[in-house]
Order: C-alpha cells, then sequence, then structure tokens
C-alpha cells in the first residue's frame, strides 16, 4: 500500500494500492479541488473543464467513466482509501499511526479519530465527506 500526499489547501495523507484509485478518492472527496501526489504520479488541481480531459489523458475515459468503473470494479479498495485519510504529511501519519498502536483496526480507527481531533490544524470536512462516499460504496449493490 502507498501513502499519497493529498492537498486541498493542508496536507492530508491517504493509503492506496495505486495511482487509479488514489486520483478516484482525490476527485470524489475534492472535485478536482485537490492534488494527489506519490513519487512521479501526480494528480494536479483541476478546474471543472479539465477534470475530463485530465482524466481521459491519464487513463483513457472521462471523468464519469473513470469514477463509474472504479466504483464497479474496486469498491473495498476506494472505501478502504476513502476511510485512511489522515491530516498531516505521511512524515506525520506514520507518527499518528505509532501512537494509536495495534489493535483491531475499530479500535484504531477510533484512537486515530481521538489524535486527530486534537490537532488544531484539522479541517475534517475531507475525512467526512471520505467516510460519506466509503460508506456509500459498500452500502451499493
Amino acid at each position: 500500500m502507498k501513502v499519497w500526499t493529498v492537498n486541498g489547501g493542508e496536507d492530508y495523507s491517504m493509503a492506496a494500492p495505486n495511482f487509479t484509485v488514489a486520483a478516484a478518492a482525490a476527485l470524489l472527496i475534492g472535485e478536482g479541488g485537490v492534488t494527489c501526489k506519490n513519487g512521479s504520479d501526480f494528480m494536479p488541481f483541476l478546474t471543472w473543464g479539465l477534470r475530463d480531459a485530465w482524466t481521459r489523458k491519464q487513463f483513457g475515459k472521462g471523468i464519469d467513466e473513470f469514477l463509474s468503473d472504479v466504483k464497479k470494479n474496486s469498491p473495498e479498495m476506494l472505501a478502504e482509501a476513502l476511510e485512511s485519510i489522515l491530516p498531516g504529511s505521511p512524515e506525520q501519519r506514520d507518527a499518528m499511526i505509532k501512537m494509536a498502536g495495534s489493535g483491531d483496526p475499530e479500535t484504531i480507527a477510533s484512537r486515530l479519530d481521538s489524535i486527530t481531533a486534537k490537532s488544531i490544524i484539522l479541517d475534517t470536512n475531507y475525512r467526512q465527506v471520505a467516510r460519506r462516499c466509503a460508506a456509500s460504496l459498500r452500502s451499493a449493490p
């Protein structure tokens, strides 16, 4: 699993298996208003008119078809990527995960929520949108 920097004004990090899933997650939470980067894989800020052109160039599909295909073919990976979003850089992410300790995924998620809630810079909007998207992916037929 790679860790991606997602930025819509402040750094967030997200774990995703590949650029396709990471880009789809970033498009879902930011509608083109966030960047997504890991090494040479990079999604820039995309205004409405550029989203379709960018996904066609990168993935050979327009924005609607691209997101539909990722939701259909990789719903669990996309949901996990969305749920993994944390405030801060990848380095800060590692520190938060170490602070959360070990245990079952729900316990760790609860601990991470507690840690991030204490962060003064945390803008929870992206995490809230991401969780709603993940929940809808998991409830889809």
